[in-house]
């Protein structure tokens, strides 16, 4: 077991795999869980799982998503050049139109690194 979500700001309901980059470094999706407030839950998260000195893994959570231009519930992510990773979100972006008034139409997000902790939202 690398990480159990407690469905806390860590995230809950991880979809869509997770995948490695050139450092062994895992990257993923929990749909909910979080800081932000969506329809019925939080609106999840994008976290990492680095392995460390000891032969486990320390977990991150990297971005929460608030719900709104950011977009929430995150499908899952893909890595992109430059130590950046990209996903789609079902819920957040766009309010109006043929969506649900409270849900918003969903993003396609870019999340980005400045060589620090603090991972950005680009949208």
């Amino acid at each position: 077991m690398l990480h159990t979500f407690t469905g806390g700001r860590d995230g809950a309901f991880p979809i869509g795999g997770v995948i490695f980059d050139a450092m062994s470094n895992l990257y993923g999706a929990a749909s909910a869980g979080g800081k932000g407030s969506c329809v019925g839950m939080a609106c999840g998260t994008v976290f990492s799982l680095v392995p460390n000195h000891h032969g486990g893994w320390s977990f991150d959570v990297l971005y929460s998503f608030a719900g709104k231009g950011d977009g929430g519930e995150p499908f899952g992510v893909v890595l992109g050049r430059s130590v950046k990773l990209y996903g789609a979100a079902g819920q957040g972006g766009y309010f109006g139109g043929n969506c649900a008034p409270s849900n918003g139409c969903g993003t396609v997000f870019e999340l980005t690194t400045t060589l620090g902790p603090n991972w950005l939202n680009k949208k």
